[in-house]
């Protein structure tokens, strides 16, 4: 008899791109080869089209319009986002450093309030958290 199977689930790193620009994908791939063969029994890499994914949308990158943009999915539903001039070392960075557990996942959150306090209450939503609360 064989062993039971054990239910896993590997993190997917998504790249996400603008279909149109071809140049996109081509900044991308030798960096996405090279995690996707360094990480090959631990991580999924998928490229979507950032217009058409359904899961672009629900990700609170900091900058949703400049493309192409990097996140880490695991299986408890927690993000990790990569933005900016993405190239093959900071995406080896990112997936290194995701591994050894140094990213804070994205929050989902409200825009941060310019008028925190109001009426002694202070307002605080998930992009205040971390300074107002925890670090005080």
């Amino acid at each position: 008899p064989t062993p039971a199977q054990q239910d896993t689930q590997v993190p997917v790193l998504y790249a996400y791109v603008n279909q149109s620009d071809d140049g996109q994908l081509e900044r991308l791939s030798p960096g996405l080869q090279a995690v996707s063969r360094a990480n090959r029994d631990r991580l999924a890499v998928i490229v979507e089209n950032a217009a058409t994914s359904g899961q672009f949308d629900e990700i609170p990158f900091e900058n949703p319009d400049s493309l192409p943009k990097v996140a880490i999915v695991t299986g408890d539903s927690k993000v990790y986002g990569l933005e900016g001039d993405i190239n093959q070392s900071l995406l080896e960075d990112f997936v290194a450093d995701y591994f050894a557990r140094k990213l804070k996942p994205l929050i989902k959150s409200q825009p941060e309030s310019l008028a925190t306090i109001n009426d002694g209450l202070t307002t605080v939503v998930g992009y205040t958290f971390d300074k107002m609360i925890v670090k005080n």
